[in-house]
């Protein structure tokens, strides 16, 4: 029991490995995706063999509980562990069989070159089935990738051959597979098993594409409601479904020759001479139909000889249970035939991609040569792979960059962490302080702050302000202290300067001291 559940972690572990390993190519994703599938499915195994022992269905487990209980339990215990320490001492080589997902070899998908390792759908095989049918038209590569899934486009009469049938069977077949090998991981049968429940849904409203009620019974039945598209290959006509002669009008012209050479009429006219005669038989048993009708030539005897043919011909009928049986067993097989269609449609888009891609393929080649193409193909896995490294050394820039746990917002120090909490409060970096003229720019702790006003922030607002960043303006943070400091720091410098018609002394004559101004006002009024 704890070696399978210690083979389930080494698989899990397995499993978070590969999931980790980062993909370069198509082929690298898809083999990536097929180990983890079947790392699992061993993981899954190991687990339901801890489970069998858990449940204990022979009894061992039970005993061996059993025997741990009691007065004696510790005798008990320490004689089991004296026998292993015996059976190890006298065997101390014996191997035992561990998990070792690096060794084992898990099988991986098989992709034909076309594929590409599940890139582009490998459709050539079912193209080639395809243009052979018969009633279908014939069409390139190119369109067929696109409208292979567009099966309402066909007509039923052409769904009815065998070769059609199988067709559809192998085409279905290679999308599911096709479908397995490239989404491993998905569960495959799940979706499968809900595309059922809906196109169950779906045939029971009717609404599946290109199988209608009225469609599919008329092709049941051979009823004259068969739409054109479809008729001409269905066969007869019930007259007695057909209520006038516009009704059989309505029907393909071919369909109407063949439902009168059935019933060994004329076929010649206009389609509405056709019509009416058809209709003219209505309700008519063969040996009641009027002579003027019959397509036989040699007169009265050789007419009355096909009228006995026709009625020998519809004594030999089946019965009416044998065609209903027939008809039931009919309808199955349409519904069958429809499911796959239905599968093949539901597969297409799930794997739109890769449906895409090949489309793009067959435009390529129809331009291309073989060497171009595999020059591209080289050009886009060298793409890829440079790519995936970029994406590496971005997830590796990424894991440094990562945010760093700091919930009370402590500055961060010389490597990039945050500084220890008991330097952050010792240097008072709880405090911050303001600074209105660096543009409301926060400083944590008074270093900081002091040491800012010689920063080019904080001489940048000065110098903004049309005022100089000197020492007066230290410790000044708010623009209107600024202003007002700067005004009266003016007006003190102007008070300061010397000024000569002041402050400059002259001396007369007689030996009078005076200013320039009373000087040169005394000289000019001629007093000196």
């Amino acid at each position: 029991l704890r070696r399978a559940r210690q083979d389930v972690e080494i698989y899990e572990a397995a499993v978070v490995k590969q999931l980790d390993v980062k993909d370069r190519t198509q082929r690298e994703t898809i083999e990536k995706e097929h180990r983890v599938l079947g790392l699992l499915q061993k993981a899954m195994s190991r687990s339901g063999d801890a489970v069998a022992l858990l449940e204990d269905h022979d009894g061992t487990m039970k005993e061996e509980v059993d025997s741990m209980r009691g007065a004696a339990v510790f005798t008990t215990f320490y004689a089991r562990l004296k026998e292993l320490q015996s059976y190890h001492r006298r065997f101390p080589d014996v191997h035992v069989d561990m998990a070792n997902p690096d060794a084992e070899n898990l099988p991986m998908p098989q992709f034909s070159g076309e594929e590409y390792h599940g890139k582009y759908l490998d459709l050539h095989e079912h193209f080639e089935r395809f243009v052979n049918l018969p009633g279908v038209d014939r069409v390139d590569y190119l369109t067929y990738t696109e409208e292979f899934k567009n099966f309402e486009a066909l007509s039923l009469g052409a769904k009815q051959s065998k070769a059609y049938q199988e067709y559809v069977t192998v085409l279905a077949a290679y999308m599911e597979s096709f479908y397995r090998r490239t989404q491993p991981l998905v569960d495959v049968d799940g979706d499968l098993a809900d595309a059922e429940t809906a196109f169950q849904e779906a045939w029971a409203k009717g609404s599946v594409p290109g199988w209608s009620e009225a469609t599919v019974e008329a092709a049941v039945q051979g009823l004259a409601r068969v739409p054109k598209a479809a008729a001409a290959e269905v066969g007869d006509v019930r007259l007695d479904e057909v209520a006038s002669v516009e009704k059989l009008m309505e029907l393909d012209p071919k369909l109407l020759k063949e439902a009168l050479q059935a019933r060994g009429l004329k076929c010649g006219g206009t389609p509405e001479e056709r019509a009416q005669r058809l209709f003219s038989v209505r309700g008519l048993a063969p040996s009641e139909y009027p002579p003027e009708v019959l397509a036989v030539s040699g007169g009265k005897r050789a007419r009355k000889r096909k009228r006995k043919e026709v009625a020998a011909a519809a004594t030999a009928a089946r019965s009416a249970a044998e065609v209903a049986a027939e008809a039931r067993g009919r309808a199955e097989q349409f519904k069958q035939l429809a499911k796959q269609e239905y599968t093949v449609r539901y597969i297409a888009d799930v794997v739109e991609v890769a449906v895409r891609a090949t489309q793009e393929l067959a435009e390529k080649r129809q331009t291309r040569t073989h060497a171009e193409l595999v020059a591209e193909r080289e050009e886009e896995e060298e793409a890829a792979r440079a790519m995936a490294e970029e994406s590496e050394e971005e997830t590796d820039n990424d894991e440094e960059e990562a945010p760093i746990y700091n919930p009370k917002n402590v500055p961060l120090g010389w490597d990039g962490k945050p500084i220890p909490y008991w330097l952050f409060k010792l240097h008072g970096l709880r405090v911050e302080y303001d600074c209105e003229i660096c543009g409301n720019v926060k400083y944590r702790g008074r270093r900081n702050f002091e040491r800012h006003f010689s920063e080019w922030r904080h001489a940048h607002g000065m110098r903004c302000l049309a005022i100089p960043n000197t020492k007066h303006f230290f410790g000044v943070t708010k623009i209107k202290d600024a202003i007002e400091l700067y005004a009266k720091i003016k007006d003190e410098v102007s008070r300061e300067d010397w000024r000569p018609e002041v402050e400059e002394e002259f001396e007369d004559s007689d030996g009078n001291v005076m200013n320039r101004k009373t000087f040169d006002d005394l000289a000019r009024q001629g007093l000196l």
